[in-house]
Formats: structure tokens, C-alpha cells, sequence
């Protein structure tokens, strides 16, 4: 949850990064660089849990839609297991889903009053609840920003909440998830069938 890593945890986790991503460390503004690495080092901490690989061993990848660069949404090679990252100022929070895409957000509740009382007014539930859950969705979808986020349609069904991209067929199932004091979680997984 933490975005910095202790000395231990950040020596381990630039042991184990691959050369993308070292490169990636590297270059990254110093004030987001150590979220980046807290992120990596999360996920390979995550996927070894679940599959009992050691996290040395965890190979992720990354590669732009667009440009073909070595950043976008991370994939686990090799594997069934789906996976996201979501980073702010205060938090970096990592999910994963066997056999469904799955999307997270994180987001600081210091949001300034007046950014999120005009959203609330335009649709009726605490804008970043709702931004939290739309970006979840966007990047479970595996396109992330670069689907208007007005795209995104929200809906209460059986108690639950449900989203989908308009034009998708893919609908995804939302929850919120307290972590900590301060942060808003919203984790967007793939509803089967």
C-alpha cells in the first residue's frame, strides 16, 4: 500500500526488475520513480502468492498499443493470471484475477471541493467514487485513458455494481475495497458468461 519501499524491500526489488523496467526506474521523475519500483516489486510480491513462483521469477511485461514502448498496463508473460496497478501520491495498490481481465484505481479523498461537487451534481453518486470505478473499468478493458471516459456506463444490478464501455460487450463487475484511511479503491473485474 505503502509507495515507498524499505531498504530491504528496494534493493530486492531492483534485484529483480527487468532491464525495461530498470530503464524505465531510471528515467521516471525522481518524485514518482520510488511508486514505480513500490508497484513492481507489489506485483511480483502478488503473482508469487498466487502461483507460488518466486518473485525473481515473475516475468512481467509492458508494451504500449500505441508506440510499441515498454510502459502500459503490465501482463504477466506466460500467464493466465491478469493483473493492474493503480499509483498516487499516498498509495500504490496492485489486483489480480485468474481468467479475467481485472483493473484497479486508487485515488487520495483530498480531492479539491470544487473539481468533485460539479461531477456529484451531474451524477448523483461522490464523483470520486464513480471516477474510481470508471477508471477501474478502463483498465480492465485494456485501454485505459484512451477510451473517453464518458464511454463508461455504470449500473446497479442485483445489489451490485456493473459497468461496460459503450460499444463493448465486456461487462465488468466493480467493488470497492478500504485499504487505508485516506484512499478510495475501486477494483473492476470481467463478469463470465
Amino acid at each position: 500500500m505503502r509507495p515507498q519501499l524499505d531498504a530491504n524491500a528496494h534493493s530486492a526489488a531492483l534485484a529483480v526488475i527487468s532491464p525495461a523496467e530498470r530503464q524505465r526506474y531510471d528515467t521516471t521523475v525522481e518524485a514518482k520513480r520510488e511508486s514505480f519500483l513500490a508497484g513492481r516489486w507489489m506485483l511480483r510480491q502478488l503473482v508469487s502468492e498466487l502461483t507460488g513462483v518466486h518473485p525473481a521469477a515473475v516475468a512481467l511485461v509492458a508494451q504500449c498499443p500505441d508506440c510499441g514502448g515498454p510502459h502500459g498496463q503490465p501482463r504477466v508473460e506466460g500467464s493466465r493470471l491478469a493483473v493492474s496497478l493503480s499509483r498516487s501520491a499516498d498509495a500504490v495498490v496492485a489486483a489480480a484475477a485468474w481468467d479475467s481481465a481485472v483493473g484497479v484505481d486508487v485515488e487520495p479523498l483530498d480531492q479539491p471541493a470544487a473539481a468533485t461537487s460539479a461531477i456529484e451534481m451531474l451524477t448523483g453518486e461522490p464523483s470520486l467514487l464513480r471516477w474510481t470505478r470508471v477508471e477501474a473499468i478502463l483498465k480492465a478493458d485494456g485501454r485505459g485513458l484512451r477510451v473517453d471516459p464518458g464511454e463508461v456506463v455504470l449500473s446497479a444490478v442485483n445489489g451490485a455494481v456493473e459497468g461496460w464501455v459503450r460499444g463493448s460487450a465486456t461487462r465488468y463487475r466493480v467493488i470497492e475495497v478500504e485499504l487505508a484511511p485516506g484512499v478510495r479503491v475501486s477494483v473492476a473485474s470481467s463478469i463470465c458468461g
